[in-house]
C-alpha cells in the first residue's frame, strides 16, 4: 500500500498497482489520483470468482491465495494486470521504469 501511495506522487501518475506475495496470498494494492475514480469496484472486479477485493474512490486493494507452481503464479500475476489495464481502457499501454 505504501509503495503504490508513493508511486502515485510521481508526476503524470494517475493510477498505481502494486503486488506482493506473501505465505502463498497474492496482496495487490490500488490508487488513483482523482476524486470519483474507481478504484474499489476495478478491485472487485479484477478478483470476481477468485478472490477479495474492494475500497473506495482513490483507494482499494485484494487478495487472493497463489498455487505452488511457480510458472502459474507468474502468469496469474499477468493476468491480474491485464485485467487492471482493460479496466482503464489501457491495454494498449506501454510500461516504463521509474
Amino acid at each position: 500500500a505504501e509503495m503504490a501511495d508513493d508511486f502515485l506522487r510521481l508526476k503524470g501518475i494517475l493510477w498505481t498497482m502494486c503486488l506482493g506475495e506473501c505465505d502463498g496470498t497474492l496482496h495487490f494494492s490500488l490508487r488513483a489520483l482523482l476524486h470519483g475514480s474507481i478504484a474499489g469496484p476495478v478491485a472487485e472486479r479484477l478478483l470476481q470468482g477468485v478472490g477479495s477485493g474492494g475500497g473506495h474512490d482513490r483507494s482499494a486493494a485484494g487478495t487472493m491465495l497463489l498455487p505452488e507452481d511457480e510458472e502459474a503464479r507468474r502468469e496469474i500475476k499477468a493476468q491480474l494486470i491485464e485485467r487492471f489495464l482493460q479496466a482503464l481502457d489501457r491495454q494498449n499501454a506501454e510500461g516504463r521504469y521509474l
